[in-house]
């Protein structure tokens, strides 16, 4: 585990489409941890991916919030492409990815933080709730929250540029390395899960043929083994504009 390269600032990145109902709740959620009190050494990126209305929306609460930064992506490309790219505008040296319809508890900040010299990518739990609020019976790790060094998450080229499942990817790609993952085992996170869910759409969710794709692609890479396969994968840049 490499331990260096560590400062006091967060970049978190959040990925935004037809985001416009739910993210408000997610920014708010940011603003108030406790990590955040009487500290300002954080940033928000939001990769707005070629929504318009989430467009118009944030740029209408943006006031409301500390250190938040709006990029517009020409041309919707997928949450996984638009959080790399953003890793390379990130202005603190660590990361933690979140998406815009998800909650987190007040403390899930810190928590993730403090353990960051425990596991060079930092995993969590999540309770799940629908998008009326009833909680669902499925509480999970958090597959694509979690905290990294941008320093590692460089190094390995980010996320591959796949529709879903990149994650889970990256986080098997880092341990297949030798880097450690670390879980919190506790509940930090709401997670609302609906019919545009990545895990629920019917071109890309459970059951789906290319997830069932990605998921094959993963176990191949990983017969291969350290020696036989590329620790970096090449990045996609696209385009894309700070607001």
């Amino acid at each position: 585990m490499i331990t260096g390269g560590l400062n006091k600032g967060i970049t978190i990145i959040v990925t935004a489409y037809k985001a416009s109902k739910t993210i408000r709740a997610t920014l708010d959620s940011i603003e108030y941890q406790t990590q955040f009190i009487d500290n300002d050494d954080f940033e928000v990126l939001v990769g707005i991916d070629n929504c318009e209305d989430t467009k118009k929306y944030l740029e209408s609460i943006r006031g409301n919030y500390r250190n938040l930064r709006l990029f517009w992506f020409t041309e919707n490309h997928g949450t996984y492409i638009v959080k790399t790219n953003l890793a390379y505008k990130s202005k603190y040296s660590y990361l933690v990815f979140f998406d815009s319809d998800d909650i987190m508890y007040p403390t899930l900040i810190s928590e993730v933080y403090t353990n960051r010299v425990n596991g060079d990518i930092v995993r969590l739990f999540t309770n799940e709730f629908s998008t009326d609020g009833t909680p669902t019976k499925k509480d999970d790790l958090a597959g694509g929250i979690f905290g990294v060094r941008r320093e590692l998450f460089v190094k390995f080229g980010g996320f591959q540029p796949w529709y879903c499942s990149a994650d889970t990817e990256f986080i098997y790609r880092v341990h297949q390395f030798g880097y450690k993952v670390y879980r919190i085992e506790k509940k930090l996170m709401h997670r609302r899960i609906s019919n545009i869910s990545l895990t629920r759409r019917k071109d890309v969710g459970h059951g789906s043929s290319i997830r069932q794709a990605y998921r094959d692609e993963r176990e191949r890479l990983e017969k291969l083994g350290a020696g036989g396969r590329d620790l970096r994968i090449e990045i996609k840049r696209v385009d894309y504009k700070e607001l």
